[in-house]
């Protein structure tokens, strides 16, 4: 997603929000550094708003066991609805 906006874009933080208005400010240096994913999928079916869609974003914390902290649990957003980047 990120990749597709201009280069002015890639150092500033993207602002999430959720349906029930849960916001966190995701870090540019996290994006470049884990590339988290928004989901709309789970084994082939679309998240549906009780299976904590309709988007989520996650972190790989598989790939990165530095990742298993409190702040980037927190920084996982699910029933994504909002996306900016100022």
């Amino acid at each position: 997603l990120l990749q597709s906006m201009d280069e002015e874009t890639h150092d500033r933080p993207v602002y999430t929000r959720s349906l029930n208005h849960y916001s966190v400010v995701i870090p540019a240096v996290d994006i470049r550094r884990y590339q988290p994913l928004i989901a709309y999928q789970r084994d082939g079916q679309f998240l549906s708003i009780r299976d904590l869609g309709p988007l989520y974003l996650i972190y790989p914390l598989d790939d990165y066991p530095e990742l298993h902290q409190q702040v980037f649990y927190n920084r996982s957003i699910w029933q994504l609805s909002e996306i900016h980047v100022e």
